[in-house]
């Protein structure tokens, strides 16, 4: 889908994690957290991923990056595939591939200074760097994310979580990747700051050529800053499109409902609310065929049949739903 001019390719990715159950640790089953997923992400283009909590959204961004391995499928980057690149060959191509956490205050180390811990990727990848340099690019890059220089000096319990995040963003660029997974960047922050930190991710995107993968789960966001979007659903994306057709027309049952969760400040606004009954299942044990079917208002009874949706479909161009709908 969508693979011109791709700098990033995911393939029929599965992660999944066992289950380990009595004394001897015997394998009892397995979570599928992601559960054969394909994308592409377009060199410049921010792809965000929305979805409910444990959805699978972080563990697809983590396997992406080879932070967690993944247990079957292919990412390739830029063509190459990163599954199956030696120890040596991942870590030339992490200065890449960046990740920013979703928390300021545990993603940094408390017994480091700030300058420090932006050089640490630095003395990692380029240990020939003179001191001098080094600290220089330092503070060039804390000036570049809106943070005096002389905070290099200082410890992350001194800062705000805007400004954590903030210099979370620095460590991320200072090795100039082309690549920046963005881990729910300002669910942890005040609302108040959430548009600085947003806005600032936009102008550093134009500014050094950037190409995002950005995950959350508040809709409004990635409607704010992505160009695609893509929703999941226990494991497995269901709807695929550009920003303007997924929020003007969501074709799967599990968009529209969540569309119509989005708050309206206008009391007088009727909105048809469409309200899931029942639990989210286990991704130890998902159901057969389409895994919303058991919660979705127009299920069909091809819908819970084994192996009844295999692949998304492009309904218009551009715009794919994993749905037996259409």
């Amino acid at each position: 889908m969508m693979q011109d001019k791709a700098l990033l390719e995911v393939q029929d990715l599965c992660t999944y994690f066992p289950i380990m159950q009595g004394v001897i640790r015997h394998k009892a089953g397995e979570i599928k957290a992601v559960d054969h997923v394909n994308l592409s992400v377009r060199q410049g283009e921010t792809l965000g991923l929305v979805g409910e909590s444990g959805c699978g959204k972080s563990t697809l961004g983590r396997s992406i990056l080879r932070l967690i391995k993944p247990t079957s499928g292919r990412v390739l980057f830029k063509g190459e595939n990163v599954t199956d690149a030696s120890d040596q060959r991942m870590r030339a191509l992490r200065q890449h591939m960046q990740i920013v956490f979703q928390d300021p205050y545990a993603s940094l180390n408390p017994r480091m200074i700030v300058g420090d811990i932006i050089a640490e990727p630095l003395r990692i990848h380029d240990a020939k760097l003179p001191e001098t340099e080094l600290r220089q690019r330092v503070e060039q890059m804390l000036e570049v994310v809106g943070i005096e220089s002389d905070a290099a000096m200082r410890y992350p319990h001194e800062f705000s979580g805007g400004q954590r995040q903030r210099i979370s963003i620095a460590r991320a660029l200072i090795l100039h990747p082309e690549f920046v997974f963005l881990d729910e960047p300002v669910s942890a922050l005040d609302v108040s700051v959430r548009s600085q930190v947003l806005n600032l991710i936009r102008e550093l995107q134009k500014k050094f050529g950037l190409t995002y993968l950005f995950i959350s789960h508040d809709l409004s966001v990635v409607r704010h800053i992505s160009n695609r979007v893509g929703v999941m659903y226990l494991g497995s994306i269901v709807e695929l499109a550009p920003k303007k057709k997924l929020f003007e027309n969501p074709l799967h049952p599990y968009t529209k409902a969540l569309m119509s969760a989005i708050p309206v400040p206008d009391p007088d606004v009727q909105i048809n609310r469409i309200v899931l009954e029942g639990d989210v299942p286990s991704p130890a044990d998902p159901p057969e065929g389409c895994r919303f079917h058991t919660r979705c208002p127009e299920a069909c009874a091809e819908c819970g049949k084994p192996g009844a949706l295999q692949k998304m479909i492009e309904v218009e161009p551009e715009h794919y739903v994993l749905c037996s709908l259409y």
